[in-house]
Parts: structure tokens; sequence; C-alpha cells
């Protein structure tokens, strides 16, 4: 599917999950010149497994982490074949799950990527001209400091 001069492919729900919902949202890629993001919605391992299963080109520059960081998504696999520069995670600042999990944090740690998290850091914004990506970052009263 075309919008403008960007393409979107939807990756999932690849199949319907009638006992987890959040393997029901969707997942998307945007490619827009150069660049590539992967938005996995709330998807969790089963989800991704099928996504990866599927055979959908997966590598991108930015990956919108599934599930807020939930230690049941972003598997070691699914994070390999998206193999992102930057990941950016959406929580909120001191929720009761306890989003993102600290082992979502060790897995994009040893991944390398750059870590953007709207819990920390306030409204994370990133911005394409189809060969560059900028990121910027709106602070809420929560942020630590600048995006990395």
């Amino acid at each position: 599917m075309q919008v403008g001069e960007a393409g979107i492919t939807f990756l999932g729900p690849v199949s319907y999950d009638e006992e987890n919902p959040n393997n029901n949202s969707v997942a998307f890629r945007l490619d827009y010149g150069d660049t590539s993001f992967v938005f996995s919605g709330d998807a969790e391992w089963e989800e991704e497994h099928e996504i990866l299963e599927s055979g959908a080109e997966l590598a991108c520059d930015v990956l919108k982490l599934g599930h807020h960081g939930s230690s049941n998504a972003s598997s070691y696999r699914f994070l390999r074949e998206t193999n992102p520069e930057a990941v950016v995670i959406s929580c909120g600042y001191d929720n009761s799950y306890g989003h993102p999990h600290r082992e979502t944090l060790e897995r994009i740690e040893d991944l390398g990527a750059a870590l953007y998290r709207t819990d920390t850091q306030g409204t994370i914004a990133v911005f394409s001209d189809g060969e560059h990506l900028e990121f910027a970052q709106e602070p809420s009263v929560h942020s630590d400091g600048p995006a990395p």
C-alpha cells in the first residue's frame, strides 16, 4: 500500500488469537526512501514467530518495540531479524505493569541499538527525509534529559 511516497506493508496479525488479544494488534512496516520502520503493535512471542515464519522483510532502521517493552515480546530472534539501529519503547512512567521489563532492556542492550523511551524521555519523534533519520524529543515531567 502506498501513502504518498511511503510504502506500508502489513505484517500482522498473521492469524487470529482468541486467547490473547495482544497478538491481534496491527503490525506493519513503513518504507520511505532508504529508511524503514517496523511497528510491532502489542505482538507477543507467538505473533512475532508467525510474522517471522511469514517470510516478511523485517530488517529496519527503527523498531517500535512490541507490547510496551514487556518481557513476553521482542524475542531475541525478532530483534536479530529486525536488526534496528534504534528502538523506541512507548510506555507510561511508573506504570502498573512495570514496563519496560528488565529482560527486554537486556535484549536491546545485547542488540546494541540506540534506545529511546517515552517513560523517561517524553515524546519521541523520528523524522526521515528518505535517506537520514533525525530523532527529537519533547520532554515530559519525568524525562531524564535529551535523547541519546
